[in-house]
């Protein structure tokens, strides 16, 4: 293969290799081609290090031995991603062309460092109320079944009590700022903690209303489990959060199960915390509050509502057609997909240009959703893999999905 630096071919004995989709280059015949140096500490760390006329600029790789850093017969390979990160240049690898180009784009004359010197940066205008809402909604109309409980809760408040206290959170029509929440979720629930909040799935676009649409939770700080499937609807959410909000939390087989974890949920409580533990006086007005929403809302009746979260989850798997990363799925066969075989493709860091331009050629429409989800999930690595994800979401018409996820980008 040919390796090019700074547009000058460069010849070496030690051949590239890829470990899958990860590409390795030999550490010493690239860093000498950049111009830089480099050494090992004595506790094993691998230092590189660029001259410039304003001093030297080291970076450290700790702990990186067999993962990014492979010794292979004495010699150093380098993850090209992770040589990248260090060296600051730009490495495109094309397998048609058997051709591995890297650009130098380090300013060594910008290495200086002005202490107390303030850069202004142009930031982003905050967003009105307003703004913020037609971004989140997009086509969507807000639900009527949100304006009746907004009017409830505001019944409660005049009673001295709070629908945040009651139901677990406050009704809110801002977008999401948070990667993790998928494009296709409309928000209008927050819990007040760790920025976890409820949203409408439209499914890309696909749900015609909102009070159709399966709920989400999302909590931010839940790494792989972020986004969670919980309710086949609005309306059964609600019906559910008012028997227990722990119904929407945890998976139980049946009501015994849940009521052993309920008891020892209060047991431990009790120990810890004997302060929290709600009085009979607090149950029975949060009994009283919920039976006054259930009759307001008109909410329905839920069969077996102690083992509803696990039911609703595994009907959703099974209704999945190509699995994604944050476990929700793509479970439409749109009319242009009929008669076609489904085949994903696995989104990592290491995913290139060309064996995405080669899956997309051949791809179903849900098969590209899958991967905007999947993206949206563990987020872009390459400017040019996701400029290719972004031309096949305004190709499909996601306008609504494409704000929601340059909001996120400019909050």
């Amino acid at each position: 293969m040919k390796i090019i630096v700074n547009g000058v071919e460069i010849k070496t004995d030690f051949t590239p290799f890829k470990d899958g989709r990860r590409a390795f280059l030999h550490l010493d015949s690239i860093l000498t081609a950049l111009g830089r140096t480099y050494w090992i500490e004595e506790d094993g760390a691998l230092a590189v290090s660029l001259d410039s006329p304003n001093g030297k600029r080291t970076m450290w790789m700790r702990d990186e031995w067999d993962d990014t850093l492979l010794k292979i017969e004495g010699q150093i390979f380098i993850r090209s991603n992770r040589l990248s990160d260090v060296t600051n240049t730009e490495i495109i690898i094309s397998d048609r062309s058997s051709t591995i180009t890297i650009t130098d784009e380090s300013d060594t004359n910008a290495f200086v460092f002005i202490a107390d010197e303030h850069i202004d940066e142009d930031e982003p205008e905050e967003l009105s109320p307003e703004e913020s809402a037609k971004i989140n909604y997009g086509k969507y109309a807000v639900p009527q079944i949100l304006n009746d409980l907004n009017e409830f809760g505001l019944r409660l408040e005049q009673e001295g009590n709070s629908l945040l206290d009651d139901i677990g959170f406050y009704i809110s029509n801002d977008h999401s700022p948070y990667n993790s929440t998928p494009y296709d979720v409309i928000v209008f629930g927050h819990t007040g903690g760790n920025g976890e909040h409820y949203g409408f799935l439209t499914e890309f676009g696909a749900v015609e209303n909102l009070e159709d649409a399966a709920i989400v939770r999302v909590s931010p700080m839940g790494g792989d489990e972020a986004v969670e499937y919980i309710a086949n609807n609005i309306r059964e959410f609600l019906r559910i959060n008012a028997i227990d909000s722990t119904l929407v939390y945890s998976e139980f087989d049946n009501q015994e199960t849940y009521e052993r974890y309920v008891l020892e949920e209060e047991a431990e409580l009790a120990e810890s915390n004997p302060e929290w533990l709600p009085t009979d006086e607090d149950k029975a007005r949060k009994r009283k509050v919920m039976a006054s929403m259930i009759d307001a809302l008109k909410l329905p009746e839920v069969e077996n509502p102690y083992t509803y979260l696990k039911s609703v989850r595994q009907e959703r798997r099974q209704r999945v057609l190509i699995p994604t990363h944050d476990g929700l799925g793509i479970i439409h066969t749109l009319p242009q997909d009929e008669g076609k075989l489904h085949k994903s493709l696995h989104a990592d860091e290491d995913l290139g240009l060309e064996e995405l331009e080669d899956y997309l050629e051949q791809a179903t429409v849900s098969g590209i959703l899958a991967l905007i989800r999947d993206f949206n999930a563990i987020g872009f690595f390459d400017d040019e893999v996701k400029e290719a994800v972004v031309s096949q979401m305004e190709k499909l018409g996601l306008q609504d999905e494409l704000n929601r996820m340059n909001a996120k980008e400019e909050w």
